[in-house]
């Protein structure tokens, strides 16, 4: 018959594996977690300037009629976004119209960052608006009744299915103002008080009020160096080579869709700062970092 003793010298072992257990458990986790901050760290620190070019071969790229030949948005010596004549073009309309209005450069960069995120700077028609798919379009979406290139909304009070399929009347409507089309109601950026004095991402969200608020961050580095190429209204600069593309490398390929998309995910957030306790989109630590790729997969 084991005695009382015997039973509270066991208990007590248990409990001490379990403890054991569980700071194993969690200093891995912090391991792991360091390790993924740490490479976005370093990241960060290369200094390398994203820049937008003309790429060496336009042909690969140029699918539509623009004004340009497309560009490539590269970082560090890769290239992390392509844009083929066609969103080109929609993105000197954006940066035109905001010009017109006397919108600073900042504004223009909020433009094609909401831009980037909503259409990927295509106008898309939706068959959810069946009169959307009469009009000339980049490619179809579906979320709601969003049509255009930003995505905006018909039944919202944005426009009618006419307008929206026009980037020109697309970009009056995101900045708004007293020359916008609908005079503030829903509001531009022009109609957000302090909009100058926000984060760039918080702005584009006060006007798209998006279910995903936190997507914006990502594009402002890319869009600052696609308005830094287009601003001037002239031919921007040649590539200085072919860098090789940011993408799932070939190992990937065998890998579930969801691994994929975590990898994807992990890739495009290296850089930015590490900020302790910071969870915005490349400003954050390594929890902050950690749970953003989670929430995108």
């Amino acid at each position: 018959m084991v005695g009382p003793m015997a039973v509270a010298g066991l208990v007590r072992r248990r409990a001490l594996l379990k403890g054991v257990a569980a700071a194993v458990t969690v200093l891995v986790l912090l391991g792991l977690m360091a390790f993924v901050a740490g490479v976005a760290l370093l990241a960060g620190l290369r200094g390398e300037p994203t820049v937008a070019c003309a790429p060496a071969d336009v042909a690969s790229i140029s699918t539509g009629t623009g004004t340009g030949d497309g560009l490539e948005v590269r970082d560090g010596g890769q290239v992390l976004y392509e844009l083929n004549s066609r969103q080109e073009s929609v993105a000197r309309a954006y940066i035109g119209v905001g010009k017109q209005l006397g919108v600073p450069r900042s504004g223009q960069i909020i433009a094609i960052m909401m831009a980037m995120q909503e259409s990927s700077l295509r106008v898309l028609a939706n068959p959810r608006v069946p009169a959307s798919m009469g009009f000339p379009n980049d490619g179809v979406g579906s979320d709601h009744d969003s049509i255009g290139s930003a995505q905006q909304r018909p039944t919202a009070g944005w426009g009618s299915v006419e307008q929206l399929m026009d980037v020109f009347y697309n970009a009056r409507a995101f900045y708004g103002g007293p020359l916008g089309p609908n005079r503030g109601s829903p509001r531009g950026l022009l109609d957000v008080p302090g909009w100058q004095a926000m984060d760039k991402d918080l702005a584009a969200q006060a006007v798209q009020v998006s279910a995903f608020p936190e997507l914006y961050a990502r594009w402002e580095r890319a869009a600052t160096a696609v308005v830094a190429a287009l601003e001037p209204d002239t031919s921007p600069a040649p590539c200085s080579s072919s860098p090789p593309k940011v993408g799932p490398a070939a190992s990937w390929k065998n890998l579930s869709q969801l691994r994929q998309d975590i990898l994807r995910f992990t890739q495009e957030g290296l850089g930015g700062r590490y900020v302790w306790g910071g969870t915005a989109f490349k400003a954050w630590d390594c929890s902050g970092y950690v749970q953003w790729i989670y929430r995108q997969a």
